[in-house]
Formats: structure tokens, sequence, C-alpha cells
């Protein structure tokens, strides 16, 4: 008798596209549906008057921030802040790292300012990374999640200035929470492109490691003594010359007698330095060999960088 087998259900092709791909916009669901956060946020509105349920359109948002702004200049003008102010110019003569803390404190009762950080607040208080600062500020604004303003990665890349012109001094990476396996290849990938676009080649390629760098250093230093001198060595006669009438003699004779000195080659064989290193002559190939590796991997590595 045969078993009757169970037939298996075919898996539905869209289940994956009802799953949120972005984890940050899982996040902020979960966030925004709490209300412990919603009334953080309705306390934030109240004091910097911004209606309970948001602003219904962009127009009033730039009605509101260019009152802030103005709240903002007429802090300066304040007889407050610009006594504040003499008393700070004071203390900077006196006690300069002290004068850096007063200015901070004094800059954060600016309107603007404490709306900037009441946002950072909220990140703080919320764990949240330092990439939802503009999603917050938003949700602040229109009381929704806007997806297009929401980072899709926890991390970004970046090169320094000079790379206007082609080329880079430093690639940087930002890591804004705990990146998943995903995120971390990402990342590499980016920063493999951003490296061969910008940095120069000499810096971008594999860099081998020496096992043993200073004694590479200790067979280059020793191999430069191999070069052959020529030195000036005077024959017996000029010596017994220098001996019996003295230096003012002997260099008098030795003008007139120029083919009386000999020469003499120094040499400093690989194998005299393979027997001082290794112990032994047999290793003068090795070297060689460290010898022009150095020579080249020096030329590799720095022999491109203006």
């Amino acid at each position: 008798m045969n078993k009757q087998t169970k037939k298996k259900k075919p898996k539905s092709k869209n289940v994956r596209s009802c799953l949120s791909d972005n984890k940050n916009l899982d996040t902020m669901k979960i966030l925004v549906s709490w209300d412990k956060f919603n009334l953080d946020v309705l306390k934030l509105r109240k004091v910097f008057s911004i209606p309970p349920k948001g602003f219904s359109n962009n127009e009033k948002i730039k009605k509101w921030n260019k009152e802030l702004s103005q709240d903002s200049d007429a802090f300066w003008e304040t007889k407050d802040y610009k006594n504040k102010r003499k008393k700070l110019l004071l203390l900077k003569k006196k006690n300069y790292g002290q004068f850096l803390i007063e200015q901070d404190l004094i800059n954060k009762e600016v309107p603007i300012n404490k709306f900037n950080q009441a946002i950072k607040n909220l990140i703080k208080k919320y764990n949240l990374p330092y990439n939802f600062l503009e999603t917050i500020r938003l949700y602040v604004y229109h009381n929704k999640i806007l997806p297009i303003f929401l980072p899709v990665e926890n991390f970004s890349l970046c090169v320094d200035t000079e790379a206007r012109n082609g080329t880079a001094k430093w690639v940087e990476i930002k890591t804004y929470t705990r990146l998943t396996e995903k995120d971390i290849r990402n990342t590499m990938n980016g920063l493999r492109k951003l490296q061969k676009h910008f940095l120069p080649p000499v810096l971008t390629g594999d860099i081998r490691k020496h096992q043993d760098v200073d004694r590479a250093l200790t067979i280059e230093k020793e191999m430069q003594k191999r070069i052959k001198k020529i030195c000036q060595k005077p024959d017996s006669y000029l010596e017994t010359v220098k001996k019996q009438y003295g230096k003012e003699e002997f260099e008098r004779v030795k003008k007139l007698n120029p083919q009386r000195v000999e020469k003499e080659i120094i040499k400093y064989t690989s194998k005299e330095i393979s027997k001082k290193i290794f112990g032994t002559s047999k290793k003068d190939a090795l070297v060689r060999q460290i010898y022009s590796r150095l020579q080249k991997e020096r030329k590799k590595r720095f022999g491109g960088i203006v």
C-alpha cells in the first residue's frame, strides 16, 4: 500500500516583498508607535511653539524657521548677552580653557541652538544612531516618517576635499550603529572603490610584510659597504720621506712624484656579508635577494608620492 505523501505548499513569491529591507525604517516605525516617545515629542513642540500635531505644510515650517532665526539674532543684541560677552573677554585673557566652557554654555541659550540640542537629546535618550538626526527633526515637523530622508545605511564613506582634483589623501568611514554582516561587506566594497578611484595606486596595492625588516635593513647597510672604494696609499719611499723629513717635505715630494702613490681597491663581497649575518657564506644569494627586494619595495611604496 502506497503511503500518501503530503503535498508541500508552494512558497509564496510575494512574502519577501512585504518585508522591509530597511532596518532603520523598522526602527522608526517601532519608535513612533511608542506613547513615551510621542509624549516627549509633544513636550518639545510645546516649548518651541510647534503645533501639537506638527506643521500642516512646508510654508508654515519656513515661517517658523524664519521666526526662530529672528529670535536668535535678537538674542545677540540683548543687554544680558552683551554683559556676559564682556565678562567672557576678560576671562579669555585669564583662563582660556574656562572661557571656552563658558562660551559654549552661552551659545546653548541661543533659540536655534536650543532647538538643535533638543533634537540631539531625543537621539541620546532613545539610543538612536547619530544619522537619525534629520529623520527625528522631520518627524517633529511633520508628525510622520519621511522614508526618503531616512538613512538606508548605517555607515558613510567620504574623502578629503583634495579629491575634487582627482586625488585624495584619506578615505574616512563612519559607522553609526552596530553593523550587520551585509553592512560590513557594503562598507568594504565602497572603501575599495573609493581607494581605487581617488588614492594613488602605490597606496592601495598590497603591502608585502617582511619577515624581519630589521635584518633586511642591516643587510642593506652592509651591502652599501660592498661598493669598491679607491684609496690613495703612499709607497714605501714616500713613507720614509714623511718619517725622516716631516709632513711638509712629504707633501712636496708627493706632488713631484704622483706616480709613487699606489691605488688600493677595497672589496666587501655578499659572501662575507652572508658570513657576518647568517654565520655562513653559503647564503650570499639570499643576501642579494633581500637587498634587491628592499630596494624595489622602497621605490614602490614611496617613489610615486609627491
